[in-house]
Formats: C-alpha cells, structure tokens, sequence
C-alpha cells in the first residue's frame, strides 16, 4: 500500500470537496490524475484499485462521492488496464 498517494489523494479530494469548480479543482483533479499515473506505474491496476479502496474506506459517508472524483481523474489511466 502507498501510504503516500493515500494521504496526497485525502488531501485533493478534501480541497476538490471544498471548491469543486475552477481553476483550483482543475489543478487538483490533473493532481489525481498524476497520482494515478504514479500509482500505475508501480504496480499497475491492482495498486491503483488498492489505494482507491483505502480513500473509500477512511470516510464510508463520503466512499461513492470520492471514489467518483478519483475515478473519473483515472478513467483513462483504469480503462487502458495499467
């Protein structure tokens, strides 16, 4: 598990929830978007699903709301299979 792309993935979520438009939410989506780049890299789909879980899982009444955020930054990154 890559505690780090955990916490940085809380982190953007958290500011995305906060300012869900503009120029700000873009930078923090493109962010994710990164950290699942990283993540693919690393250990491909299986890591990126990992740490997906474990965002979801450290607030269950906001799971679907993040997990959406996060996936819709890694919709392409999770549909090529990385």
């Amino acid at each position: 598990m890559d505690e780090a792309a955990v916490g940085a993935l809380v982190t953007l979520v958290l500011a995305i929830e906060r300012t869900p438009t503009g120029p700000y939410a873009a930078g923090y989506r493109a962010s994710i978007r990164r950290h699942g780049q990283a993540l693919a890299d690393k250990g491909g789909s299986e890591m990126m699903q990992a740490v997906l879980r474990q965002v979801a899982q450290l607030s269950p009444v906001r799971a679907d709301a993040r997990r959406a955020i996060i996936v819709s930054a890694w919709s392409n990154l999770l549909a090529r299979g990385r």
